[in-house]
């Protein structure tokens, strides 16, 4: 069995959150596309990093205005679309927790 020899305070160091990491290829990626979709036919919808941040502030904002506060926990019921990333990304921002609830569980349960 082969040991980890790597100190836990250089691990934990150098672990960076998914927001964390988001932030910064927002920077440095600003124009390179995040995520794309596909939308039907030869159509594909694409967000740059600064596109869906700014989309994620905007959910996070109403997300605020309507009563959430960190540490609530927030349920997304959807399929599986860009619109979940950004919403996910939103929560993150604001410090909430993500309880994902996929429509395909539902139909079986």
């Amino acid at each position: 069995m082969q040991q980890n020899n790597i100190k836990p305070e250089l691990l934990e160091k150098n672990l960076q959150s998914t927001l964390e990491r988001f932030y910064i290829w927002e920077k440095e990626k600003a124009n390179e596309v995040f995520l794309r979709q596909a939308m039907g036919g030869n159509y594909w919808k694409e967000l740059t990093f600064v596109e869906a941040g700014q989309e994620a502030r905007k959910i996070a904002t109403v997300l605020l205005a309507s009563g959430l506060r960190k540490g609530d926990h927030v349920g997304i019921l959807s399929q599986n679309c860009y619109h979940w990333i950004l919403v996910d990304l939103a929560i993150m921002l604001i410090i909430t927790y993500c309880v994902p609830m996929f429509d395909s569980h539902l139909m079986r349960q």
